[in-house]
């Protein structure tokens, strides 16, 4: 099953690393990818994290195809969702709109 909130992308995008940690801790091993062009960037859209080493845990994060400041969240589980939605509206980046 996978759970999925559509959100509008409202403010600067935290550092992409701060979204694994907040979803899984900060002593963690996790895979990583997107377009983000240097570490510590705030200007990213896409991000996919796993937590390592089964990566049974995902996060995808990406634009929907109508506009670049509307996102996708996908997660293969519903607190992995949660917490990555969570943090990105404390730290002012998205507003879900589903």
């Amino acid at each position: 099953m996978k759970y999925q909130v559509i959100a509008r992308v409202i403010g600067p995008m935290p550092p992409f690393d701060e979204v694994a940690y907040a979803i899984w801790g900060k002593d963690i091993n996790f895979d990583s990818d997107g377009d983000s062009d240097m570490a510590g960037s705030h200007g990213w859209r896409e991000l996919t994290v796993s937590l390592r080493p089964e990566n049974k845990e995902r996060l995808d994060i990406d634009p929907t195809d109508r506009d670049q400041n509307v996102i996708q969240l996908i997660a293969t589980h519903e607190h992995v969702l949660r917490n990555a939605v969570d943090f990105l509206c404390r730290c002012g980046s998205i507003c879900p709109v589903t």
